[in-house]
């Protein structure tokens, strides 16, 4: 994408890019979206997720990388060698999401329809979520000294305020997992002392041999 002589970017590319990313989008809770390429998404909740352990726990990582047989989507590699798998995956109201992809796709896109989420929908959302993915990593768990979900979400109602209120009613049950994470999208008022990168990480509560 870069000029090796001057190292600017070929604009022609990043071009092609945006309208790639736009073409596919849903219109909709975009901040984690897959679109256009889904690894690269991936990675780049896995990288939030990286960043918050870093300040949180005191990790030091040697490398973020996309996994090519999945599941886990994301490795990280400790800088002590030790590897952490990762399982990404997004919570989006399906039925909205595809009223956006719908209006979008007729030219009456609806700026300000917002799915209506409550504390014990967003809780059940969240137990389901981690409780499939759980499901999906039991092949895979004895390769990895750590498994870890992270659940992306830029839903514009779930605040942190109700994702704190929900997660108090999680209690998913898991056989494979160490730990899971709910990502919020980015929020420039989001409290620099606990989420130094502006994206609030919370801990799912879980029930397990690991909890």
């Amino acid at each position: 994408m870069t000029n090796v002589e001057n190292e600017e970017p070929d604009w022609d590319q990043v071009v092609a890019i945006m309208r790639e990313a736009e073409a596919k989008s849903r219109g909709y809770a975009t901040y984690w979206e897959w679109a256009p390429e889904r690894s690269q998404a991936e990675v780049g909740v896995a990288q939030a997720l990286a960043d918050f352990l870093i300040h949180s726990d005191g990790r030091s990582w040697a490398s973020v990388q996309p996994i090519a047989d999945d599941p886990p989507d994301v490795l990280l590699l400790c800088t002590s060698g030790k590897r952490v798998g990762v399982e990404v995956t997004e919570l989006v109201d399906e039925v909205t999401a595809e009223r956006h992809r719908y209006h979008k796709k007729v030219g009456t896109y609806p700026h300000h329809e917002w799915a209506d989420w409550t504390v014990n929908s967003l809780a059940s959302s969240i137990i389901k979520a981690v409780e499939r993915k759980d499901r999906k990593l039991a092949t895979r768990a004895g390769q990895y000294d750590e498994l870890m979900v992270a659940v992306a979400t830029d839903e514009p109602m779930v605040t942190l305020a109700l994702a704190e209120q929900a997660l108090k009613m999680c209690s998913a049950r898991v056989h494979n997992l160490q730990r899971a994470f709910l990502l919020l999208s980015y929020q420039p008022e989001a409290d620099k002392r606990r989420f130094p990168q502006g994206v609030p990480v919370l801990s799912i509560p879980l029930q397990g041999p690991y909890s």
